[in-house]
């Protein structure tokens, strides 16, 4: 009943089309929810995400949450997390992941759970990693080593999102390892909120097996397909 006044007085409004959302809806509304196209990717089965990588990296498994297209609701959930600084989002999509990873028995340990990182210029200027809070509570949830520190941007670039992928596959490697731990044979999942050409996963992966032959798996929020 106490929600409920809260509701009236406060009304809570849904991250995608910014409607009132009813007692018992989280962040979004369930018509929102339903908007989401769930990959159904998961790490014992190939999936297109893996396909999607070969040849770029050595890697176990890739996989995403959702499928990712510019008309779609995930786009502007992904603008609002990384530039409108709603990091409560990060929280709903860690929730949603673990209760998909808690069901899937090729993923069980995790050594090092590693998000993309941020220079630390584009981390001033927006005031976080948009990735922090997601890889924190799925950490939490699967008791897993959070390590935002493993790996570091070395150099500063704008949104890679507008160029192409030949672009980005000539491009050097703006990450580099940052840790004096041996990560031989260790099992280390790579966060990023979006896959798109994968030259960014592939950099992360390749920044550590170039120093340390471990088991990278790959896991992103959402997946631009090439058949979407």
């Amino acid at each position: 009943m106490f929600k409920s006044i809260i509701d009236i007085v406060i009304p809570r409004c849904c991250n995608a089309c910014h409607g009132h959302l009813t007692f018992g809806e989280k962040v979004l509304c369930t018509s929102c929810r339903h908007q989401l196209s769930v990959t159904q990717f998961n790490y014992c089965i190939e999936n297109e995400c893996d396909r999607s990588l070969y040849g770029k990296t050595s890697f176990v498994k890739a996989s995403a949450l959702f499928y990712f297209d510019q008309a779609g609701i995930l786009k502007a959930l992904l603008h609002q997390l990384k530039y409108r600084d709603q990091q409560q989002l990060g929280v709903f999509f860690a929730n949603w992941t673990a209760a998909i990873l808690k069901q899937d028995s090729c993923l069980t340990a995790v050594d090092y759970l590693v998000p993309v990182p941020l220079h630390w210029r584009k981390k001033h200027q927006r005031g976080y990693n948009q990735l922090h809070l997601f890889c924190k509570r799925l950490s939490k949830l699967m008791n897993w080593n959070y390590a935002p520190q493993l790996l570091k941007r070395v150099n500063y670039r704008d949104s890679q999102t507008h160029k192409s992928r030949i672009h980005r596959s000539f491009e050097n490697n703006p990450f580099e390892l940052k840790t004096t731990v041996d990560l031989s044979d260790q099992t280390i999942l790579i966060v990023d909120d979006l896959i798109t050409t994968g030259s960014t996963m592939t950099h992360c992966s390749n920044a550590i097996l170039n120093r340390y032959p471990s088991k990278i798996y790959l896991l992103s929020i959402g997946y631009r397909s090439r058949f979407v």
